[in-house]
């Protein structure tokens, strides 16, 4: 027996979930872990002023890893550490959503 079927199903959405980073590239990995968490604060700042809910602020991921030139022959050169923290937000206000993610994002840039 086989059996085949297609639904859809339409419903207004309660909430629009977006994705950013902020990252630090330093000589060493404590000061890039340093500066990607000043920048993080600095992005929950804005996050905060634009009125969004900070239970709806995750961190998704905290990394830290050396960062490399390299040059046509194969050699590469540490250039230093990049951290990075990733952040999900989700807007309860869909309405606005687009205006909202727009005034935070360019507050953090």
């Amino acid at each position: 027996m086989t059996v085949e079927a297609t639904g859809s199903v339409k419903v207004v959405p309660d909430g629009v979930q977006f994705n950013f980073s902020v990252f630090a590239v330093e000589a060493t990995s404590s000061s890039a872990l340093e500066r990607a968490n000043k920048l993080a604060s600095q992005a929950r700042e804005a996050l905060d002023d634009s009125k969004i809910n900070k239970d709806d602020i995750a961190t998704q991921s905290v990394s830290i890893y050396p960062e490399y030139s390299y040059a046509q022959d194969g050699a590469q050169t540490l250039i230093g550490f990049r951290a990075t923290q990733i952040f999900a937000v989700t807007l309860r206000d869909t309405t606005s959503a687009g205006e909202e993610k727009s005034r935070a994002l360019r507050r953090i840039a």
